[in-house]
Parts: structure tokens; sequence; C-alpha cells
């Protein structure tokens, strides 16, 4: 996927970074975006999706199949 495609998600998600620590919410309707480049995802296997405000480099890794399932393309 492009990188700085913007998605939205599709219904809400909890889940906890590495299994552990605090949990982050994504609510349904909110605006995210693929914050690595296409050849990370290649190499790494997954997605780097962040909050739109959030900056490139950051964010949450994401198989392209919870991708599929949790957010929608918006732009990209």
């Amino acid at each position: 996927m492009e990188q700085a495609t913007i998605l939205v998600c599709k219904e809400t998600v909890s889940f906890k970074v590495g299994g552990k620590g605090r949990v982050i919410t994504f609510k349904a309707g909110q605006r995210f975006w693929v914050t690595n480049s296409e050849y990370d995802q290649n190499s790494r296997k997954v997605l780097n999706v962040a909050r739109l405000n959030m900056p490139m480099g950051f964010g949450y890794d994401f198989t392209p199949e919870q991708v599929a399932q949790y957010f929608s393309v918006l732009q990209g």
C-alpha cells in the first residue's frame, strides 16, 4: 500500500502493544494513514498505521489482512 494512504477505521478495535501496557483504541470513523514506505512494508510484511495527526515513521504495525479487516481506504 502506498505510503501516506489515508484510511478510515471500520469498527472500534482495541489492542495492547506487545500484549502488555496500556490499551490503544481505534474508534470507528477515525482517520489514519500508512506511515511506512512500500519497501519497508515488503521487507517486514506489516503496514505501519498512525492517527492522521502523527508524524511519518510513527504508528502501530498491522498485517495486510488486519488492515483489510479494520480499515477502508479513503484516499491513496
